[in-house]
């Protein structure tokens, strides 16, 4: 009697899948960002303005992580006011 035993080699299984880890580090720039925009909305500013307050203050184009941590830190310093409904161009 013969047998012949095959072993495939399987990626182990992981619960959530293939993802990676980001680690973004908050700057100066970001709490500075954060303080502005927080305070234009607070006092009433156009949209306009808050616009030009992003291009003014971080390098354009802006990257999806120095909006992510903007929005991030307004979150806790103004929790009162919606940052995400602020979309940049």
């Amino acid at each position: 009697m013969d047998f012949l035993i095959c072993f495939q080699h399987q990626k182990p299984k992981t619960p959530l899948g293939d993802f990676k880890v980001k680690v973004l580090k908050r700057r100066q720039i970001h709490i500075q960002t954060a303080a502005l925009l927080c305070a234009l909305q607070e006092n009433g500013a156009s949209e306009e303005q808050i616009q030009a307050a992003w291009r003014e203050r971080l390098e354009v184009p802006i990257s999806e992580d120095d909006q992510f941590l903007v929005k991030s830190i307004m979150r806790g310093m103004c929790p009162e006011i919606k940052p995400q409904k602020y979309l940049l161009y």
